[in-house]
This record gives structure tokens, sequence and C-alpha cells, in this order.
């Protein structure tokens, strides 16, 4: 019969320590708070394919629209994807399991308790047998790592204490923050953007579109695992997206690009000791190719040509 033995702290003011025993079949509960979390394994991802594809071109892909977006993807991944909490979870547990614990409870047979007991043992050596293949450095490290410091194989790297003074970060980002240029190097550079403004056609054309295959392979180098962002969506999500959902995705980057508009959730984080960081897409933005300073031409000269055609005031 199998037996496992626990030694518990002293009692105060005492050397005796507690050792509890316990006979019979033991299974192990984890504990975990309320939190409702996304059950990625069981997964409808075809479902929720069809879900954006049907409904995403109702959204014109426009900055202002990237809410209705974010209201999309929570719902198609809600139809798809199981969402709750558990207070007690069983490692390895399935429905095999619970109809020989119920076998186990009516009749207290020790040969339905060992096969209670193999068939958890048959599902942890297969979670093992997955762990160990994707095992992965190259791509990931992150959950590799974590593996491997739940396994105590990992050694904590020492980190030296530095002592710098908050005040001392503050004067240096203070006089490297703003370069101040002479009068005569700011008169140079506005004749010149006027120049390259007067001999350009009024359609400039600096940057191209965003491409679908610029998007596939954005998502391809994004991480996941990662937590969400203010907009709560994870990566999953977007690699999970149809060719729709990915065309919709580039005229979006297109029109931010031409515009020079960003949605307002692209700029905010998560601060303190919350989960997360910046959005998703806002992420998402630095593995796409955009020149910046292309970018920043163009609205410049958008804006020059504005003002260029604006009608004269009256006397």
């Amino acid at each position: 019969m199998q037996a496992t033995r626990r030694v518990l702290e002293a009692f105060p003011r005492s050397q005796h320590l507690v050792i509890i025993v316990e006979i019979g079949l033991s299974i192990p509960i984890i504990k975990s708070p309320p939190v409702p979390r996304w059950n990625l394994r069981k997964a409808d991802w075809g479902k929720y394919k069809s879900f954006i594809d049907k409904t995403i071109n109702r959204i014109p892909p426009s900055p202002e629209n990237y809410q209705r977006f974010v209201n999309m993807i929570y719902k198609g991944a809600l139809k798809a994807i199981p969402r709750g909490a558990r207070r007690e979870y069983i490692p390895c547990w399935s429905e095999e399991c619970e109809s020989l614990l119920e076998q186990y409870e009516r009749s207290g047979v020790d040969e339905t308790a060992e096969r209670l007991i193999n068939t958890m043992n048959e599902e942890r050596r297969n979670r093992w047998k997955m762990a160990m293949e994707n095992l992965d450095f190259t791509d990931s490290s992150r959950k590799s790592w974590g593996l491997l410091w739940k396994l105590g194989g990992a050694i904590t790297p020492r980190r030296s204490a530095v002592d710098v003074d908050p005040s001392e970060i503050a004067t240096a980002m203070k006089q490297t923050s703003k370069i101040r240029l002479k009068t005569e190097e700011k008169k140079r550079i506005s004749r010149n953007l006027t120049k390259e403004l007067a001999n350009n056609p009024t359609n400039l054309d600096i940057v191209k579109a965003v491409d679908v295959e610029e998007i596939t392979q954005a998502l391809t180098l994004m991480k996941t695992g990662k937590a969400a962002g203010p907009d709560e969506i994870l990566p999953e999500f977007l690699r999970e997206l149809g060719p729709i959902g990915r065309k919709w995705m580039a005229k979006l980057f297109t029109e931010c690009i031409k515009s020079g508009a960003l949605p307002k959730l692209w700029k905010e984080a998560k601060a303190g000791n919350e989960a997360g960081g910046s959005c998703v897409l806002a992420r998402f933005v630095g593995a796409v190719s955009l020149n910046m300073d292309q970018w920043r031409d163009t609205k410049a000269a958008a804006a020059t040509r504005s003002a260029r055609h604006l009608p004269a005031k009256p006397d």
C-alpha cells in the first residue's frame, strides 16, 4: 500500500516536529487564484478564423476603428477558446481519471487505484515527451529556460548592484535629450525642405503600402506566450488570423503611415505590478519594415501642401 510522509515546521518554543503520514491513494491538488485565463490547448482555431474572416470586412481599416477590431477579436476568442478559472487543479487529470476515481470510491478495489495512478503517469510521461521535443532555444527561449529553472538545472545569474543616484540619471537625460541647433542650421534645413517639396509632385509616394507578406513575416517572428497589454489581445490571436484578417492588418498599417495617426491603445502600457506591457500590435509595429524617417517626411510634405493650398484670409 502506498504511503507518503511530510515533516512540518517545529512548534513555537519547542524542538518537536510534526510528521504527517498519508496511507493510501493520494492525488496532488494545486490551488490557483480565481483569475480567468484562456485555455489555448483546447482552442478551435478553425472556428476562430472563420468568425474573423466573416466579420472583419465590416470594419474600415483606420486608427479610429481599432477599438472595434479589438472587440471583434475578443468576441471571436470567446466563441472558439475556453476561458475560465479553477480554484483547484489536478495536473494531467482527464475524464478517464474521473471515471476511475468514481469506481474506486464506490468499490474500494486496489486494482482500480493502480489503473488510476498508471493513467496519470502515462499522461505525465506524454507531456514530458512533448516538452522535451518542443525544447528550442532558437526561436523563444523563455519556456525552455523556465523549464530548466523549475527542474533546478539553470543557474540564476548574479547581478552586481550599481550605485547610481537617480538625480544623476535625470541630469544625464536632461543634458542629452535636447539638442539645440544653431539658428543658421535651422534656416538651412528649412530651405532644403522647402526646395525638395517644391521639386516633388503633389501626390508623393515616398512610403510603399504594407503588403500581406510583411504581415505574415512579422507574425512569424512574434513570440508566443507573452502577456497581453491594455487591449487584452494575446500574440496567439494575431498569429492565427486568416488571409482576410492579415490583409485588413496590412491596410490598417498603411493607413497609419499615410495619416500619421496611431490608435490610442498603442500609446498606453500597463505599469506597476500589473502583468504585461504595451499592446501586442504596438510591439508588432517594430517587426514591420517601416522607415520612420520617410514617415516623418511624408507627414511634413502633406502638412506643407495643405498649408500651401489654403485660401487667403480676407482683410
